[in-house]
């Protein structure tokens, strides 16, 4: 076993040569003794030769010599015994790629394991010798069985694999073809590999740690798909370029140690079946308890981060139920100490259910909106709800039973802003969209049919446009059709710069073909188009297609790629374009196809802290044929969305404050945006290289400072928290130059205190795992069995080889150039007069 942490060198990596011949010695001398020897005699026949030739000149000086050392030097080789060895393999060499799951489930030790499987496995571990008649009071036998309940499974894992004089792994390793990886959230990290060399050059020896001391506690997610399935790929890719291409007829085995607690995307079912076909089995080892503990927890409350106020909450309170069937509990909701839901239940040991909820929040809101701060403005309420579960007799920890939901009630409905120069279509069917839903307030500004009093009387009544900056700044969306800019004041279109700039307002140009907003290239909104006009005319045709260009969310009208084009293929075209070309900067994400012909329809850019969208067509009214409002309200209001900016959860006189969703997981990170209200702070706090920042507050105490860093383009700023533990937790900006006590906008926000995925539930999921198997054409072993997966896999492999000596020392042509040499010194010699 290897312990020196050699590190692996994959491109170092040389395959094998079988079939081709290795030089050995099998002689009476070593080939170094017999280089020392025939150097010495090589030496010696130099001097005597010279003796002999003393008085003589030329060529006999030397070659008689060279001939006589030649000569000496061959015949020491031949006692050394020079044997060519080929070895040709013979029979079959099974692939056996072990896996094992490095998640962070596999830290956890099993104190709930039954008392006769501990036994068991502390046997093959080596920490107790086996005994049929073992005392389970002996003292060595409950040292062992304390040193057991505080190891954790990966631990296990490694000592089972690695540790030994011949370890699991090293077996596997002499038998078959084997490889050893770690899997960590969704790749793999190899381990070893027969053929990968160290630094020096050298193969690594079999390691003795699997290497995840430093990551295993971090790596929450437990994918049993993706790294196993890159590998297998790999494999065969490789397997295809040393067999030139043809199909490796190698029996392949995937080995996986794991908990079974797979949490990712992939359907580990699927994979498993997909291995089957391809002739790929799974030996599957269960790691950990398949019993679940004897406890009642909620793992998570499941509800939606937003509701409207009339709206009835639904949702799921998902619970870990360990308990013996038959027990009753109750689920009880309450708000302030109202209850709103109160359920009779019996526990099941079912493991993870899911029990559903449903309350009215209407009166709960309407009471909460009166004890608002008036100083404050919240675009979203947030309630918080108080769940649990009643005791359990017996239950292992009873302050697992409760938890919060936090829930963000729109209070602020999303305002938009219509500006048209006349009533048509396309204004007439955007409004009617937005207007019928509740989620929206709208205000339609529709020029009078003259054009003489143009956007009429400014104010805040219905159709009238803002008479304010700041009535203005209070929309979060504009949309501009087909409008002169003398219908506007020249401050309304600095204010509209202004909005997107500054307040992170979207706007939304619709172009046409009457007043063209080609206008308004010199205005103060000019630099808020994405495109320059070509001053080119229309592009008008009756069969003008629409292709998307882009992966924004506006223009995916379905979830598959595929279907998405087939959808914009079947709508119906506009029949006229304007011609613009995108600036740098901006995207097309929709364009219109003739032939060979094409143009940009939709085109995208941010300005500032906003975001804007123009579209060189007026007649997306008309994708409402034969399927009604199916793709044109979805379109729009995905665009509205995308474009607008996500309001902030509350504002005070200084600061605009958010900090996302209500709830989340546990080691999840939460993203922090504040804006300040005075456009010119940012600057000054620039030049005095200054930040503002937030107090995170955990359990009503302070936990960090977190810096914000400067997003110029956007007119905010922004900070990512670490890593969050459970508990409730407060937001407080800081501004410096602003007394602590004016600032009062805060947001709150939970961290579930009990894990949902990675740590929610942790024994050994062992149906998956044998299910797993199964499909595969696999078996599967409980972690005491680890001796049988060794002896299963063992006849799989019939590897021998043919060995073919040929001993030069006996050849021909080894004792050929001796007879030749001495010949011709013989010749020589006589020729010289030496003889």
């Amino acid at each position: 076993m290897d312990d020196s942490g050699e590190s692996l060198m994959l491109a170092a990596a040389q395959p094998s040569n079988p079939g081709q011949p290795e030089l050995h010695f099998a002689g009476d001398l070593t080939l170094p003794v017999a280089l020392g020897l025939g150097a010495v005699f090589a030496g010696l026949s130099w001097w005597l030769y010279r003796r002999d030739l003393r008085g003589r000149a030329g060529w006999m000086l030397w070659v008689l010599p060279l001939l006589r050392v030649l000569a000496v030097l061959l015949l020491m080789g031949t006692m050394t015994g020079p044997v060519l060895v080929t070895r040709t393999p013979v029979g079959t060499t099974t692939r056996v790629m072990v896996f094992t799951d490095a998640s962070a489930s596999m830290t956890v030790a099993d104190e709930q394991m039954d008392t006769d499987r501990k036994l068991r496995i502390m046997e093959q571990l080596g920490w107790l010798e086996a005994d049929p008649d073992r005392n389970a009071t002996d003292p060595a036998v409950v040292a062992a069985l304390k040193r057991f309940d505080t190891t954790p499974r990966w631990q296990r894992l490694q000592q089972a694999l690695l540790s030994g004089d011949e370890s699991v792994f090293e077996q596997l390793a002499d038998e078959h073809d084997t490889d050893l990886a770690a899997l960590q959230e969704n790749d793999r990290r190899l381990v070893w590999h027969p053929e990968v060399l160290n630094a020096e050059g050298e193969k690594v020896r079999v390691p003795a740690s699997l290497g995840v001391e430093q990551t295993i506690t971090n790596n929450f997610i437990t994918d049993l798909v993706t790294g196993v399935d890159k590998h297998v790929i790999a494999d065969a890719e490789e397997a295809a370029g040393i067999n030139l291409g043809l199909p490796s007829s190698t029996q392949k085995f995937v080995i996986l140690f794991s908990d079974g607690q797979h949490n990712a995307e992939p359907r580990a079912r699927d994979f498993a079946r997909r291995l089957g076909n391809r002739g790929v089995e799974m030996h599957i080892v269960g790691m950990g308890t398949t019993r679940m503990p004897r406890d009642l927890a909620i793992l998570k409350v499941a509800a939606p981060g937003k509701v409207f106020p009339n709206t009835i909450v639904s949702g799921e309170v998902v619970i870990s139920d360990g308990m013996p069937p038959g027990k009753p509990f109750r689920m009880i909701i309450e708000h302030n100490g109202r209850t709103l839901v109160e359920q009779d239940l019996v526990t099941t040991e079912a493991g993870r259910r899911n029990i559903p909820f449903r309350f009215p929040i209407e009166s709960i809101v309407e009471e909460q909106k009166q004890l608002q701060n008036n100083d404050l403005q919240y675009s979203n309420l947030p309630l918080e709800f108080n769940v649990r579960l009643t005791p359990v007799e017996g239950e292992i920890d009873e302050e697992n039973n409760q938890s919060v939901l936090r829930v963000n009630v729109v209070t602020e409905e999303f305002k938009m802003l219509m500006v048209d120069g006349r009533p048509r279509w396309e204004q007439r069917y955007l409004y009617a969209l937005f207007d019928r839903d509740e989620r929206w307030k709208v205000r339609s500004v529709v020029a009078d049919s003259s054009g003489r009093q143009g956007l009429g009387p400014r104010g805040n009544g219905p159709g009238q446009f803002p008479a304010t900056r700041e009535a203005l700044f209070a929309h979060q969306l504009i949309i501009i059709g087909d409008v002169a800019p003398q219908m506007f004041h020249p401050e309304e279109l600095q204010w509209i710069r202004d909005f997107v700039q500054f307040n992170g307002g979207g706007v939304i140009f619709i172009d046409g073909h009457m007043e063209r907003l080609v206008n308004f290239r010199e205005s103060p909104i000019g630099p808020l188009f994405p495109v320059r006009w070509t001053g080119a005319s229309d592009f008008r045709s009756l069969d003008l297609k629409l292709r998307p260009l882009s992966e924004q969310p506006a223009v995916q009208l379905m979830s598959d790629p595929a279907a998405n084009v087939d959808v914009w293929n079947g709508l119906m075209g506009p029949r006229r374009v304007s011609l613009v070309n995108k600036l740098e900067g901006a995207e097309i994400i929709l364009e219109v196809v003739e032939g060979n012909r094409r143009a940009p329809a939709m085109v995208f850019r941010r300005y500032g802290a906003g975001r804007v969208l123009y579209s060189c067509i007026d007649e997306t009214w008309r994708w409402r044929y034969e399927v009604a409002d199916r793709h044109h309200e979805r379109f729009w209001k995905q665009a509205a969305k995308w474009i607008m900016e996500e309001p902030f959860a509350v504002s005070d006189r200084f600061v605009k404050l958010d900090s996302g969703e209500p709830s989340y997981e546990v080691k999840e990170q939460v993203r922090i945006r504040m804006r300040l209200r005075d456009p010119a702070a940012m600057e000054r706090l620039r030049q005095a290289d200054l930040k503002p920042a937030v107090m995170i507050m955990r359990n009503g105490e302070p936990l960090m400072r977190l810096p914000l860093e400067p997003d110029f383009n956007s007119a905010m700023y922004r900070g990512i928290t670490p890593s969050l533990d459970g508990g409730e937790y407060e937001v407080v900006p800081i501004v410096p130059g602003v007394p602590q006590d004016l600032l009062k906008a805060r947001t709150k926000f939970t961290v579930a205190s009990i894990p949902t995925g990675e740590m929610g539930v942790l024994h050994c999921n062992d149906k998956l795992l044998r299910l797993m198997a199964a499909d595969s054409g696999g078996k599967y072993y409980a972690e005491e069995d680890l001796a049988q997966l060794v002896e299963n896999l063992r006849p799989h492999s019939t590897s021998g080889e043919i060995i073919d000596e040929r001993k030069l020392w006996q050849s021909f042509w080894v004792f050929l150039p001796l007879i030749v040499l001495l010949t011709l010194e013989w010749t020589l010699r006589k020729a010289a007069g030496l003889l």
